[in-house]
């Protein structure tokens, strides 16, 4: 349960694209926790620097590993998963604006070009596909376009296609 941040880079050699993983980091503290009950949303404003602090060092990371000439063009997504689905979607995006809201006024947030929608909660079924995905490109059965890799190390003799992946984790289980 928490927050990771992955920083990624496409790398293009010779009209094929790689995606690398140059870093991660990360929040043990769920950004559901600032959920509030519905008997609190009336009486308790959400704080937006509050929400946002727990994962500012998360950027900051980010930060000194992308060089400052990519800040303003590196594409940042906050994808929640099961956690903030268990909140009511008016309280999700409570929360969500408070987080925009809170990276957007402080000068430690140096990725200017996320916008408001790039602040979600991802459906159950795109995580899941997310997962499998993510788990077939480990194995080198897919490409970062999502073509089967002729020549991989899998072996087609014992798997019949793709592999799958279970997901066992936090609020998912």
């Amino acid at each position: 349960t928490g927050s990771r941040l992955h920083v990624f880079e496409f790398v293009e050699d010779d009209n094929d694209v790689e995606c690398v993983r140059r870093g991660s980091s990360r929040a043990n503290i769920p950004l559901s926790a600032f959920g509030r009950l519905e008997s609190e949303m009336d009486e308790r404003p959400l704080n937006s620097t509050y929400v946002a602090e727990h994962l500012l060092p998360l950027f900051e990371y980010a930060a000194s590993v992308i060089p400052p000439e990519y800040y303003d063009f590196t594409s940042v997504k906050y994808q929640a998963t099961a956690g903030m689905r268990l909140l009511p979607d008016s309280e999700q995006e409570a929360v969500y604006d408070a987080l925009y809201k809170g990276l957007m006024e402080s000068n430690r947030f140096v990725f200017r070009s996320m916008q408001r929608e790039d602040i979600a909660t991802l459906s159950g079924e795109l995580e899941g596909f997310y997962g499998a995905v993510a788990a077939n490109y480990l194995q080198g059965i897919v490409d970062a376009q999502l073509r089967f890799v002729s020549g991989s190390t899998y072996d087609s003799e014992v798997h019949n296609g793709p592999v799958g992946a279970l997901d066992m984790g936090g609020s998912s289980t």
